[in-house]
């Protein structure tokens, strides 16, 4: 049987307030509670002002940060692979990678399942032409880049 998994490293949180109406300002509905590792803090020019254990989280992130996403510190500083060894998949287990961006993940994770798939959906053409082009220099046959948008993955059901 196939397990589906879906890597989502960013939140999909509102980030405006309730629209103006005709009749006058909406009200905002109170905040239901936050979790405890979730705060409210001081927002950054790039960021939402929303922390998730201690680090802003941040809008959505452009191409043009590929090098960022790359960097060699990425490990110290999110430990990536111990979030990739808590999945404990299995060599024909299919994954999508939401919001795959570079592929950081994508392509340490597509050794883990040879016999399986790795979907890595992005937002931006550019950054699947970028999975597409790893892929190949990698030589790898089971990662399949796919355009999404932000509020649907265009993934066929079941896929």
């Amino acid at each position: 049987m196939k397990r589906f998994l879906a890597l989502a490293f960013t939140c999909a949180l509102p980030l405006t307030s309730p629209a103006d109406t005709k009749s006058g300002e909406q009200k905002e509905k109170p905040d239901a509670p936050w979790p405890s590792h979730y705060s409210k803090g001081r927002k950054t020019f790039d960021g939402t002002g929303k922390h998730y254990m201690g680090r802003e989280i941040s809008y959505v992130m452009g191409h043009q940060a590929i090098r960022w996403l790359e960097r060699a510190n990425r490990e110290e500083e999110e430990a990536p692979s111990k979030a990739i060894a808590a999945l404990n998949l299995k060599p024909t287990d299919v994954i999508a990678d939401i919001g795959a961006g570079s592929g950081y993940y994508t392509f340490r994770l597509a050794p883990l399942v040879p016999k399986g798939r790795v979907i890595a959906v992005d937002i931006q053409p550019e950054m699947i032409t970028f999975l597409e082009t790893k892929e190949k220099k990698l030589g790898l046959t089971n990662v399949e880049a796919h355009l999404g948008e932000v509020a649907d993955t265009k993934l066929k059901p079941n896929s």
